[in-house]
């Protein structure tokens, strides 16, 4: 139990320091170079980084101690910011670097903390303890970004970044008193390193998988591609660029998607049989996802002049778009953990996530090279449109109902 709770104020802290960093991120490369090109540049950067870390950190995880890859991944984080709030003094350039190695180490992090969470509290508690932490993790995530940008806005760049420092030293000395004993043995100590051997099984299934399972690695490289560049990009672009609202409707969107998905979660736990992958109601949340999405810039442009309408038009949509995005996203990738084998589901996952973001950078670049030159509502739109359209004709022509009950009854 006291190692439970240990756990538990160590992802608190640091998840509460790192949410209020990264709610104003956005807003400090906008202000520091006025380009929403920069601001994709920047994302795409960081994903091609992600993906490069996510290809070995699950092995980081299962070949070293995972209570000292915490420890030394939160040192490093304190250190990063320590080094930046103290040498930088807000030069743009060096908050590139600290965002690049900070996500990166962040990825290494989350593959160790993942891991250990099951090694430290007893199989029959795991799902009370998760749900309780998860419904931290979900308040944090509703008022950490207003909260962020509100004191970035009176405070400055440097107090959100000692907020972030200081949760990472309490989360690095909660760590060391967790009681661990580590899963290595002396022969896992001595075996060698081989990740392309380890990926050859996992790789090999996904070749050999049905058509309805290639169809949806291909909807999430879709989401990925289209929707992430105009979340993180396009949409802070046209609200604190374009338009020139306040900053702190930057925050209503993240909370109002944090919002929508608790709603979808327990719609989903709720009403679980009605929304089978592939079914009738699965496909009518994707089809609400994509107009909901749409409606986003469309809102945005009608209600521009009149802050009080353009506010709840926000909290509305992203509210939408977050509860109907975690029902058709969950239903996935349960789905996933279900028929994937248990001695391949760790690296097979792996790779799904490889593959589903392997083209999102491009989308970041993308996005940067043309956001300056072009109007941000009808990128956004073009970008929902040809997702709908990919969706249409790739993914649903590949998805097969009976196809999903036969490998669900054949897993169960």
């Amino acid at each position: 139990m006291k190692n439970y709770w240990l756990y538990f104020g160590c992802r608190i802290a640091s998840i509460l320091g790192g949410s209020l960093q990264n709610a104003i991120i956005p807003i400090v490369i906008l202000e520091g170079t006025r380009s929403g090109g920069a601001l994709g540049s920047v994302l795409g950067v960081q994903e091609v980084l992600l993906l490069l870390t996510s290809f070995i950190a699950g092995f980081i995880a299962d070949k070293f101690n995972r209570k000292y890859i915490m420890i030394i991944c939160d040192l490093i984080n304190a250190a990063l910011l320590g080094g930046y709030i103290l040498l930088a003094q807000g030069d743009i350039s060096y908050l590139f670097a600290l965002i690049f190695i900070q996500n990166s180490v962040n990825k290494l992090f989350f593959a160790a903390s993942a891991t250990i969470f099951s090694q430290i509290v007893k199989s029959k508690d795991l799902l009370k303890r998760k749900s309780v932490m998860k419904t931290v993790i979900r308040i944090i995530n509703i008022s950490a970004p207003p909260i962020g940008i509100f004191l970035y806005t009176k405070l400055g760049l440097n107090f959100i970044l000692t907020i972030n420092l200081i949760s990472f030293l309490v989360s690095g000395i909660l760590e060391f008193f967790i009681r661990y004993k580590s899963h290595l043995t002396k022969q896992n100590k001595r075996e060698k390193l081989n990740i392309i051997k380890e990926y050859k099984e996992p790789l090999v299934y996904i070749k050999d998988s049905n058509s309805s399972f290639k169809g949806l690695i291909l909807f999430i490289l879709s989401i990925n591609f289209f929707f992430n560049p105009i979340v993180s990009v396009v949409f802070p672009f046209i609200i604190t660029s374009y338009l020139k609202l306040p900053v702190i409707f930057l925050g209503y969107t993240m909370s109002s998607s944090a919002i929508g998905c608790i709603v979808g979660g327990g719609i989903l736990a709720r009403y679980t049989e009605k929304f089978e992958l592939g079914g009738k109601f699965w496909k009518k949340m994707v089809v609400i996802n994509f107009i909901t999405f749409a409606g986003i810039p469309i809102s945005l442009y009608i209600f521009s002049n009149n802050l009080l309408l353009c506010q709840l038009s926000i909290v509305s949509l992203f509210s939408i778009f977050g509860a109907t995005n975690i029902i058709y996203v969950e239903t996935l990738f349960v789905y996933f953990e279900i028929i994937i084998p248990h001695k391949i589901k760790g690296r097979a996952f792996s790779l799904i996530e490889i593959f589903g973001s392997i083209l999102t950078p491009i989308g970041y670049f993308l996005v940067a090279g043309i956001i300056d030159k072009v109007n941000p509502f009808y990128l956004s739109l073009i970008a929902c449109g040809l997702c709908f359209i990919f969706y249409s004709i790739v993914v649903v022509r590949r998805l097969d109902l009976k196809e999903i009950k036969i490998n669900l009854e054949k897993a169960i």
